[in-house]
């Protein structure tokens, strides 16, 4: 199968993903990595991604986890616009039946079921490159 690439970016593209599931954190990093060369830094809750992207305003992509412990994925969603974090959103979550997934569908972000097919992270990366 013919890897998917980001070759139309003139740097790696700069991920954040926010998940409070290490095991989930670490496969998505190497597979961003491995396959898109991203840049990719982690945050394991909420407070943590807000305490980064207060250092560093700018990324290219987050992948939120709705349901976290601590500050979930809505709350955070809701800060970093306040803090005027300008990169896209992503939403993701293990339980799309779920009130919280009710309400990141009103927020208009894009918003992924996990565990998602290869065929979704490919168009939300191949995105970055327009």
């Amino acid at each position: 199968m013919k890897k998917p690439t980001t070759t139309g970016l003139r740097r790696k593209p700069e991920v954040l993903i926010v998940d409070d599931e290490k095991r989930f954190r670490d496969a998505m990093r190497f597979h961003l990595v491995e396959i898109y060369q991203a840049k990719v830094r982690i945050a394991g809750s909420g407070d943590e991604a807000i305490r980064y992207l207060k250092r560093k305003k700018i990324c290219d992509v987050i992948f939120l986890d709705i349901k976290m412990t601590g500050i979930d994925g809505i709350e955070t969603y809701h800060r970093l616009r306040e803090m005027n974090v300008d990169c896209e959103i992503v939403m993701m979550s293990a339980y799309e039946n779920s009130e919280k997934w009710a309400q990141a569908q009103k927020l208009g972000v894009t918003l992924i079921p996990k565990p998602f097919p290869e065929n979704i992270l490919a168009k939300i990366m191949g995105n970055l490159a327009r």
